[in-house]
């Protein structure tokens, strides 16, 4: 089992401790929005495509079409030719089109992001019934075994970008969860919480965003480690 590097010695060694991403493992990347949890996962594609790994990505908010989604992946080094990049909404059609990916030969694969996965079961429910998350988890949970076995069997990194949800009253712990539900929690490998810090201006112009990255879950090496990035 090798690894796939973010190429950021900070994040690689500083927060991962291992070089990179386990491969054959599942990631989960989470934050609040615009917090560079997306950037960050297309780091880890730019790696792996110079590795000559196949890379495809998921994009289930449909955010990364166009030509200002494929400007933004060539900034960060993505060979945009090369990625396979695949708009779907329904939850059931990612997880079977990840599997076949995974049996093809894809050696990177990103799902952006869980919250936007729907059911298809849920499509005609009213919304705040409280259906939708539970069918979601409920798919999320049976189905991730099967591709956590394919991904280990095939050296394959599954990156999952997630968002936050804030807990309200919480006086002691952390304030927030991730949707998903509690099971897929115990799927990942490892789990990174991005988090923009500050601004990063010049000539009174913000030209990028000062990121916190902490391994939050890591079954490879030492967790709870963070670094901060520039973006």
């Amino acid at each position: 089992t090798g690894v796939t590097p973010c190429g950021n010695y900070a994040i690689d060694y500083g927060v991962l401790k291992i070089g990179g991403l386990p491969d054959g493992r599942a990631i989960e990347i989470f934050g609040r929005e615009s917090s560079g949890k997306s950037t960050l996962a297309k780091y880890f594609i730019r790696e792996a495509q110079k590795r000559g790994r196949v890379c495809v990505y998921f994009d289930t908010e449909f955010a990364d079409q166009g030509m200002t989604g494929q400007e933004w992946a060539k900034r960060c080094g993505v060979n945009i030719d090369d990625l396979i990049y695949v708009e779907l909404e329904w939850m059931e059609e990612i997880l079977v089109k990840m599997e076949n990916a995974i049996d093809a030969g894809a050696g990177m694969i990103v799902v952006d992001s869980i919250p936007h996965m729907i059911v298809k079961a849920t499509a005609d429910k009213a919304p705040g019934t409280g259906f939708l998350a539970a069918r979601t988890a409920g798919v999320l949970g049976q189905e991730m075994p099967k591709i956590i076995a394919k991904a280990s069997r095939a050296n394959a990194t599954v990156v999952f970008i997630n968002q936050l949800r804030d807990i309200p009253g919480v006086v002691y712990g952390d304030n927030f969860t991730t949707p998903g539900g509690r099971q897929i929690k115990h799927a990942y490998s490892v789990r990174l919480m991005v988090d923009r810090k500050a601004k990063l201006v010049e000539n009174k112009v913000q030209v990028g965003v000062m990121c916190r990255v902490k391994s939050y879950k890591n079954k490879t090496a030492q967790p709870g480690l963070s670094a901060d990035i520039p973006i």
